[in-house]
């Protein structure tokens, strides 16, 4: 698990323009928040599904994105599926 939270954070740059992106388009410093995704892993080193669970930010747009974004990550190889939960934490930059 703790290589899958490695890949996680050195993806970071990609997850995050899933946010920045949104944080553009509205211009309001006040979005931000958090977002948990349930990461359901496979033995191809692919995610076979990923879903967002909770957070505190509710934008469907960033949610949309992350999915898509993560979904495109290779993982570590597993000996057998299993699923991993994650919180990204989203706050301007500026």
């Amino acid at each position: 698990e703790a290589e899958i939270m490695l890949v996680l954070q050195q993806r970071e740059v990609s997850t995050r323009k899933c946010y920045q992106d949104e944080l553009n388009a509205k211009g309001d410093r006040a979005f931000q928040g958090t977002m948990k995704v349930l990461i359901a892993l496979g033995t191809n080193q692919q995610a076979s599904q990923v879903k967002v669970i909770g957070g505190t930010l509710n934008s469907p747009e960033v949610a949309t994105c992350l999915v898509e974004t993560i979904s495109r990550f290779e993982f570590p190889k597993l000996e057998q599926p299993g699923d991993v939960q994650y919180e990204f934490m989203f706050r301007p930059a500026y």
